[in-house]
C-alpha cells in the first residue's frame, strides 16, 4: 500500500510536468505569431540594425522572411564572412546583388581580395540605386583604373585611402562629381606624387585629410565654406605650399603638422570652437618661425 502510494505520487507529479510543458508550447506560438504579424517594413527596418551576415540568415525562417533582406539599404560584405553554407562571398554578391530590391542603398561597403572586374560591376549596380556611402576596401598586387562613371552624384560620405591618383586634378575631378558630398577621408600614403592638392567642395561638412612623410606634394589648397570639423595630418617634410579659405561654420579642428606649415595652417583657422594642436616644435632656433606675430582665434560661444 506505501509503495503504491508513493508510486500515485510520482505520477501526479509527472502530470504536472507535463501539464507546464503542454502550455509552454502555445506561448512560443504566440511569440512567433506576434512577430510575423508585423508588418513587412518594420521587419526590414529591424533587420537593418544587424550586420548582413546575420540578416542574410533569417532568411530561412520562413516564406515571410525569405526575401526581406533583399530590401535592406544596408549592405556590407567582407571576405571573412560567408553568406550561405555553399558559396563564397564574391559568388553570393555576385547573383544576388543585380536582383535586390531597394531602391535606395544608403550605405554599400566592401572588403573583398576579388579581381576589379567584380568590383566594377558591383559598384556600378550600387550607383544605379542612388548609393548615398560608399565604401571599399581593396587590397591590389597591380594597378587598376578606377572608372569615374561609378561614382555616384548623390553620394555624401567618400573615404579615399591609400590610392595612387593619376595626376593633380583627378582628385578634383572625382569631387567634382560629387555634388552633395559632405564627409570626406582622404589618406596618403606610401610613395605618392600628387604635385598640389585640390579640395574644393561647398557641401563639405566634415574634412579629414593625412599626408605620410614619403607622399611628394607641392602643397594643398582647401575651399570648404561650409565646414564644421577639419582633421589635418601633413607628415610631409619638405617645404610646400598651404592655402585654406576661410571656413565660418567651423566648429572643431584637430591639426597635427610639421611645424614650418603650422602658422599658416593656424593662421587659416580664424573661428573655431574646440581646437587641438599636436604638432612637434623644435626646441630651439624656430620660435621665431613658428610663433612670430603670435596668433588669434575667435573663439565661437558654446
Amino acid at each position: 500500500m506505501g509503495f503504491f502510494g508513493y508510486y500515485v505520487r510520482i505520477r501526479k507529479r509527472k502530470a504536472k510536468r507535463s501539464k507546464l510543458c503542454r502550455r509552454s508550447v502555445p506561448v512560443c506560438k504566440d511569440i512567433t505569431r506576434s512577430i510575423n504579424d508585423l508588418s513587412d517594413e518594420l521587419l526590414i527596418k529591424i533587420l537593418s540594425f544587424l550586420p548582413t551576415k546575420v540578416a542574410v540568415s533569417t532568411s530561412i525562417l520562413s516564406k515571410q522572411w525569405q526575401f526581406l533582406w533583399m530590401w535592406l539599404p544596408k549592405l556590407e560584405y567582407s571576405s571573412l564572412r560567408y553568406y550561405s553554407e555553399s558559396s563564397a562571398p564574391r559568388e553570393f554578391i555576385d547573383k544576388y546583388l543585380p536582383l535586390h530590391r531597394a531602391p535606395v542603398i544608403e550605405r554599400f561597403s566592401l572588403d573583398l581580395s576579388v579581381e576589379p572586374e567584380y568590383i566594377k560591376r558591383w559598384v556600378e549596380i550600387a550607383v544605379s540605386r542612388y548609393v548615398h556611402d560608399l565604401d571599399i576596401y581593396h587590397i591590389a598586387w597591380f594597378s587598376w583604373m578606377f572608372p569615374l562613371r561609378l561614382v555616384s552624384p548623390s553620394l555624401k560620405t567618400l573615404g579615399l585611402h591609400c590610392l595612387m591618383f593619376e595626376d593633380d586634378e583627378s582628385l578634383q575631378g572625382l569631387l567634382d562629381i560629387c555634388p552633395v558630398l559632405e564627409d570626406l577621408s582622404v589618406l596618403l600614403r606610401g610613395e605618392c606624387s600628387m604635385g598640389e592638392i585640390t579640395v574644393i567642395v561647398p557641401t563639405l561638412q566634415r574634412l579629414s585629410l593625412s599626408v605620410s612623410w614619403c607622399c611628394y606634394i607641392d602643397g594643398y589648397v582647401i575651399d570648404t565654406p561650409s565646414l564644421k570639423y577639419f582633421k589635418l595630418e601633413d607628415w610631409y617634410n619638405s617645404i610646400h605650399d598651404v592655402e585654406i579659405k576661410d571656413m565660418p561654420e567651423l566648429r572643431e579642428a584637430y591639426v597635427d603638422v610639421v611645424f614650418f606649415v603650422l602658422k599658416s595652417v593656424i593662421g587659416s583657422i580664424t573661428s573655431v570652437k574646440h581646437l587641438t594642436i599636436c604638432s612637434e616644435i623644435p626646441k630651439r632656433g624656430w620660435e621665431d618661425e613658428v610663433y612670430g606675430g603670435g596668433f588669434v582665434f575667435k573663439f565661437q560661444p558654446a
